[in-house]
């Protein structure tokens, strides 16, 4: 059985596997990454103003019955 025609293939995937976990990510791909994060907090924060605005109004309309 003839190993090196297998010996060059796993010696480049393990020094590429190596060089990546070194790499730093990029400022770029880190804004990119933080996108969906960034509209879900804003879709979450313009809820809570609507929720709030209609809590306001509901205490208005109860307290101008009374």
């Amino acid at each position: 059985m003839n190993l090196a025609p297998l010996v060059l293939p796993a010696t480049l995937a393990l020094l590429l596997v190596a060089c990546d976990a070194k790499t730093p990510q990029p400022e770029n791909a880190r804004k990119i990454g933080d996108a969906p994060k960034q509209t879900i907090d804003k879709v979450v924060n313009e809820a809570n103003k609507a929720i709030e605005q209609g809590e306001a109004r509901t205490r208005d309309a109860i307290d101008g019955n009374k």
